[in-house]
């Protein structure tokens, strides 16, 4: 159980584990030796140990392998060490653009990590010398073919200790690989020139052992592909440098062999990555030409023969064995021509005496309106290389400006090639008269974005505004066309999701029908069950059914399906709006998926920011809500997370965000609120038909819709919160809803109309410090519209004359039996404070020796005294006069009411009153 951490995915556990994995590779080879010396033998060489070594390694490895492949659950599969014929995988059929030349293994984790502890790992030399025995049962000399040298390698007796069985021999050569590369990297991090020495050591040995391993592994797949993947780590110049120029040619025809000979995808794709690698070595460029053409002869032939003269080739009949060399021979062309320029060979037709391979591949590629599903990938990859001869051929053009006779022959020519390809593509991409194979279906999609691409008006010009030749053949798609490329999309869609149901327990997809019967108790039944399953799983272990396809198959077909609609909306070629069909399904149908999405939630924000184009924003946004939403309402999804996560995505299109969160540009205001109003007129007129039916499940479900629209609130100011919320309102009027206000149904709409109103609230944000003293406001007050600031009076208005009066010393206050004795009435105590401050100006109270008690006139006078005056001498006068009468009438009242109530002190309380009258009149004067 511990060593397999030996294959984990992070580089850290597996370094850990290293150390413990070597220990166990010691001990297992010194039981090894053990056993050789116990049988009378004699004490074994370094030789035998480093390749009793190299045997311990790949059989613990292979066994590591076998016990991962049973914790994985997926013994019914062809596992990775598993097999007679090695590391065999499922085969994977890939778009030729999609498959790389050397995937990473768990063997290749596994090596890096060992890298150091392990001695066998790093012994390149020896792993090459085991793999090049004969380790048959016979391993008789007459088996062997080839040089003298290698031949006496073979013959050495293969000792019982080390000798490989087939899986571990398949193993090896998957470590030898990875060694190899292992080494060069380290090489290349170490000191200057140890780098070019290893890759020396590397192509020496290469040199001498390539032959031999092409000679033994060419019938297997698997292990034939591993082959082809150490050539591109030899140093070529080392063949001209030790001339053995017929070595090199001899390489060259091991390369075209497999090519020819084999179809798998994998084996096709690493031969032309090795033959990448030998047309780059510029000093054998005389071979390298030669055997380039001899490979493109023999396929030429390979074509010519498979088709057996045949002229109505788009209606002739042909048997299994001639569609299998058909297919083979397109696949081999196609993988080729992605890597390099095959267009003048496509064109050769020798002078009108052959017909050429672009007219014989169309003539095929025609046959797929037929509809023969054994047909499929041989148009499958007639169209792919169709598709990149007009690439190439467009990469070709020369400058646009440039009117000579051969380049106008060669424009006309690729518009001639491109519109019949056109054609075809759209007849079986979105055709409705076409009885076409699904395979057949994606590829032309595929093609046919990516011509509509290249030839995209929007990038026929560069960066520098330089007209580019594509120019003149610019192509716009038309509207019906993108509206069918859309609807191909979402039944692809619709198809990958339904693969992915088909893919889950059964148990889950119950549980959720279950959990949503009601909606009202949805979220405790959830938590129940989901601790009940809790339960179940920890005594009954899950089994995943396997599928008929492998799942990962499965996804890359899908991804290499949308990818191209991705890249036309982002071009320009295909309108953004078509954008709200991938958008619907975000959250639905994977992390890459989901990863894809974003594309067209860059492109949104750049038209909303920065081509103000606001209403395409608020037409794909409410769309793709819309459809994401309307997957809950009919019970496609069982929860409303997919539309909430879908809402977050697309709140980042309203604004861009700075420094510090600061907001750099934002989307006009008009477009959000057209965006809430329309979404809110939509699900409330749901709402209300559902609750005419009284459908109250559907109508909880509908109400969850209140939770999308809370994470699209981020943008939304003030105004326009004001806005939505009266629209909200008036919605509800016209349905004739009412909301209740206890129930659990409508919490998702008073989640939002609170998140509403909080904006409301901050937006009008507070009205200053109150100065101390200061009054409280009522709601009636709060809910009116704030009253402009009145200007200060202006102190020049003041006669210089007149000095600014200035407020005496206040006595000493006097004990609290005193003070009760001689309590002066609040109001006269007020009105005296206030006369003693300059007009104009407010002056602190103290609340806490305020009386409870306060008259109407108290609250009159201080109005009266509190507002400023800025008149003449003779209305200042007349006003005070008005005010001591007031006052006096003030001072008679309060004492008639003392009399009342009998309080003795009242015969001293005018006393003081008079004072204070007194007091006030001499600071007047």
């Amino acid at each position: 159980r511990v060593c397999l951490l030996v294959f984990d995915t992070e580089a850290r556990v597996r370094r850990a584990i290293a150390v413990f994995v070597a220990g166990v590779w010691a001990e297992l080879v010194e039981e090894r030796m053990a056993a050789t010396t116990s049988k009378g033998k004699s004490k074994a060489s370094d030789k035998a140990k480093a390749r009793v070594g190299v045997k311990v390694l790949a059989m613990l490895l292979v066994k590591w392998g076998k016990a991962l492949d049973r914790t994985s659950e997926s013994m019914e599969e062809e596992s990775v060490l598993s097999g007679e014929s090695g590391v065999v995988t499922r085969q994977r059929v890939h778009p030729p653009y999609m498959t790389g030349a050397d995937p990473r293994s768990r063997i290749a984790l596994a090596v890096e990590a060992l890298w150091g502890e392990v001695d066998a790992v790093g012994d390149w030399e020896e792993i090459l010398e085991v793999l090049l025995l004969d380790h048959s049962a016979g391993g008789k000399d007459d088996d062997i073919d080839g040089p003298d040298s290698l031949v006496e390698s073979a013959r050495n007796t293969v000792d019982p200790s080390w000798r490989l069985e087939e899986v571990e021999e398949s193993v090896l050569l998957e470590v030898l690989v990875a060694s190899l590369r292992r080494a060069k990297a380290v090489a290349a991090s170490g000191k200057k020139g140890e780098e070019e020495a290893v890759t020396s050591d590397v192509t020496g040995a290469l040199m001498k052992g390539l032959p031999r391993l092409f000679i033994k592994y060419q019938t297997d797949e698997k292990r034939i592909s591993d082959v082809l993947s150490i050539p591109p780590l030899m140093n070529l110049d080392l063949y001209l440098e030790m001339r053995m120029i017929n070595a090199y040619a001899a390489l060259w025809d091991d390369v075209i062999k497999q090519f020819l000979s084999h179809s798998s995808q994998t084996v096709l794709t690493r031969a032309v990555s090795t033959i990448r690698h030998l047309l780059s070595a510029t000093s054998l460029a005389n071979t390298n030409n030669t055997k380039i053409l001899e490979l493109e002869d023999d396929l030429a032939s390979q074509l010519r023969d498979a088709v057996a003269g045949r002229e109505e080739i788009e209606v002739a009949s042909f048997n299994e064995d001639e569609v299998i060399a058909l297919a083979a021979v397109c696949t081999r062309m196609c993988v080729l021509a992605g890597s390099r320029d095959l267009s003048s060979w496509m064109e050769e037709d020798e002078g009108g005496k052959q017909s050429s391979a672009w007219d014989i591949v169309s003539a095929l590629v025609e046959r797929g309106r037929l509809g023969y599903k054994e047909e499929e990938r041989m148009i499958e990859q007639g169209l792919h290389l169709l598709g990149l001869h007009i690439m190439w051929k467009a990469r070709g053009l020369l400058d646009a400006k440039d009117e000579a006779a051969d380049n106008k022959k060669l424009r006309e020519t690729l518009r001639v090639q491109r519109d019949s390809l056109l054609e075809r593509l759209i007849e079986y991409a979105i055709g409705t008269q076409s009885n076409t194979a699904e395979g057949v279906k994606r590829a032309a999609f595929q093609n046919l974005m990516n011509l509509y691409i290249l030839f995209c008006p929007t990038l026929a010009a560069a960066e520098d505004g330089q007209r580019l030749p594509t120019e003149v053949l610019a192509l716009q798609l038309d509207d019906e066309v993108q509206y069918r490329c859309a609807g191909f999309i979402q039944a692809t869609i619709e198809q990958y999701a339904e693969l992915l149901e088909d893919e889950r327990p059964a148990e889950e997809l119950t549980e959720k029908d279950d959990s949503s019967d009601d909606q009202e108790d949805v979220r405790p039944v959830k938590n129940v069950k989901s601790k009940d399953r809790r339960k179940t799983r920890s005594k009954t272990p899950e089994r995943s059914q396997p599928a008929s396809k492998a799942p990962l198959e499965q996804e890359y077909q899908f991804v290499a399906t949308i990818l191209p609609f991705l890249r036309a909306i982002r071009a320009g070629a295909v309108h953004v709006r078509h954008g709200a069909v991938l958008l619907a399904h975000y959250g639905r149908l994977g992390p890459v998926f989901d990863l894809c999405t974003k594309v067209i939630v860059d492109v949104l924000r750049e038209e909303g920011m920065y081509n103000d184009n606001g209403e395409v924003v608020v037409d794909v946004v409410t769309r793709a809500l819309k459809e994401s939403f309307g997957l809950l309402l009919d019970s496609v999804v069982h929860n409303e997370d997919c539309s909430v996560g879908l809402a977050k995505q697309l709140a980042s299109t309203f604004m861009i965000r700075g420094a510090q969160l600061a907001v750099v540009r934002k989307l006009d205001s008009q477009c959000i609120v057209k965006m809430h109003t329309t979404l809110l007129t939509w699900i409330i007129k749901r709402i209300s038909t559902l609750d005419a039916n009284k459908n109250k499940k559907q109508k909880g479900n509908a109400l969850l819709f209140f939770k999308v629209l809370v994470a699209l609130l981020k943008s939304v100011e003030s105004r326009d919160a004001l806005s939505i919320k009266a629209h909200m309102d008036q919605s509800f009027a016209q349905c004739k809803i009412e909301i209740p206000p206890a129930s659990k149904l409508w919490e998702p709409q008073r989640m939002y109309e609170k998140r509403l109103n909080s904006i409301l609230t901050k937006g009008k944000g507070g009205k200053g410090r109150k100065a101390k003293g200061a009054t409280g406001v009522t709601d009636s007050e709060e809910s009116e519209p704030e009253p402009q600031p009145e200007p200060e009076p202006v102190e020049d208005a003041v006669p210089s004359s007149r000095p600014r009066p200035r407020r005496r010393p206040v006595r000493r206050s006097p004990s609290p039996t005193e003070q009760s004795e001689h309590e002066v009435p609040p109001s006269v105590s007020q009105e005296d404070e206030m006369q003693a401050t300059p007009r104009g100006k407010s002056q602190p109270g103290n609340r806490e020796t305020e009386s409870p008690v306060k008259t109407p006139i108290n609250s009159r006078t201080m109005t009266e005294v509190a507002i400023p005056t800025n008149g003449n001498e003779l209305t200042r006068k007349r006003r005070r006069s008005e005010e001591m009468e007031v006052e006096e009438s003030e001072t008679a009242g309060e004492c008639q009411s003392l009399e009342d109530v009998g309080v003795e002190e009242t015969s001293q309380a005018p006393n003081t009153m008079n004072e204070f009258i007194i007091r006030r009149k001499r600071a007047r004067l």
